[in-house]
């Protein structure tokens, strides 16, 4: 009877049941993750990694994984700035009325406005058209007023049709 209690004891495992990877908290994770990180070789667990990835369909992660590790040792450098430029909303160019606007409101010389077009050009952030701010004020000059950086011209009729 003996023997028969001994094989039982044997074959039954002791201590907490073991429980899915997904189920495991962080450090049980951890764990695992450095018993396996030390029983294979980096080549092992990239290529685990990658065949896990295109069994489960997603082919292009895989190729990504392939071509960042088995390439130069920049690349992954590489595909993390692109990552970051990708995910910056792009930059919408102001139009010359609304820059017109914010010269306007700020009363801003052409000097402060090529400063703060030229910080923002530094920066890859070209948000302000160029000078054109007389293109702009032309626009919206009445017909018969002329005007230009030096002088202005307005008929008599103009001005009286005007007031």
């Amino acid at each position: 009877m003996s023997r028969a209690k001994s094989k039982f004891v044997e074959s039954k495992k002791r201590g907490r049941p073991s429980m899915e990877f997904e189920e495991a908290s962080d450090r049980i994770k951890r764990r695992k993750a450095t018993d396996l990180r030390n029983s294979r070789s980096i080549s092992e667990l990239l290529l685990i990694i990658e065949m896990s990835l295109r069994s489960s369909g997603a082919f292009i992660a895989a190729s990504i994984i392939k071509e960042i590790t088995s390439t130069t040792p920049t690349r992954a450098d590489k595909y993390r700035t692109a990552l970051k430029l990708s995910t910056i909303l792009a930059i919408i160019e102001m139009s010359d009325d609304a820059a017109l606007s914010d010269v306007v409101e700020g009363k801003l010389s052409k000097n402060q406005y090529l400063l703060i077009r030229n910080s923002m050009k530094k920066h890859n952030a070209l948000i302000y058209p160029t000078y054109g701010i007389l293109k702009a004020k032309v626009r919206y000059y009445p017909r018969d007023v002329q005007v230009t950086e030096t002088h202005a011209e307005v008929s008599v009729q103009a001005l009286l049709n005007h007031t």
